[in-house]
């Protein structure tokens, strides 16, 4: 008998001794502990970015939490793809899809440090002299902890819908639906960060062509801007797949 079979075996006599529904439930309960860490973020996140609005008046840490809320849903919306793959594949296919209009808000995020170029942490006058307001350096902290916390769910997201792929040994499936998503994002933040859209804009295809048409930038300048943005995002999914391999 083989590993695989022994397992099996394992599996159907663990749900004989305890019953299906038991055994449901410890895999729902499991599923919860999955998804606790990301909520606890986001409710601590959220209360931070409180303190900080209330510090500021600014509604850049209003923003900042609604991004980051955003950025969360992908995780789950593929874990509940992965889950329903050999139950239901259309229901799997429509999670898919779900992730994939909301996966570009993780790495959107990036773009968010576009709000620490108004911020002088350092003057050059006499010598080099670093900003000492401490709400600068705060502003800053909370803004890279949203973006890697959103490029982490982003990662950790795709490797969640890659999963699917496992039943095929043909690597280069992956690769190429791993370069298909990051060409997707990059045109996803693109039209987030410029023509100020949405992910549910998705269902007016119309309203973001004409916005295309009518922003005005030149087409040199938002290929190279996709295009860069899809190399970035590849590069940091490829490059986690093999760091986490190798730990």
């Amino acid at each position: 008998m083989t590993l695989k079979e022994d397992i099996i075996k394992i599996d159907v006599e663990f749900k004989l001794l305890l019953g299906d529904e038991i055994v449901e439930n410890i895999m729902q309960n499991n599923y919860r502990g999955y998804y606790k860490p990301f909520i606890v973020f986001l409710i601590v996140y959220a209360i931070v970015n409180f303190m900080m609005w209330d510090w500021s008046g600014g509604t850049l840490f209003l923003m900042l939490i609604w991004n980051v809320f955003l950025a969360t849903i992908p995780i789950f919306l593929a874990k509940k793809a992965l889950n329903y793959y050999k139950k239901s594949k259309f229901i799997s296919w429509l999670f898919g899809i779900a992730w994939l209009f909301f996966w570009p808000n993780t790495f959107y995020m990036v773009t968010d440090i576009i709000h620490l170029t108004k911020d002088s942490f350092f003057e050059i006058d006499n010598g080099l002299v670093y900003s000492t307001d401490i709400f600068v350096w705060c502003k800053a902290l909370v803004i890279i902890l949203g973006v890697l916390y959103a490029v982490f769910v982003g990662i950790k997201s795709q490797e969640q819908i890659e999963k699917v792929f496992e039943d095929t040994s043909k690597k280069i499936l992956v690769y190429l639906f791993r370069f298909l998503c990051s060409v997707l994002c990059g045109i996803a933040i693109y039209i987030g960060r410029f023509l100020r859209l949405n992910s549910w804009d998705i269902i007016n295809p119309y309203k973001i062509v004409m916005k295309f048409i009518t922003f005005g930038h030149e087409w040199s300048f938002i290929i190279s801007f996709i295009m860069l943005f899809a190399f970035f995002v590849f590069i940091v999914l490829s490059f986690a797949e093999t760091f986490t391999k190798q730990m």
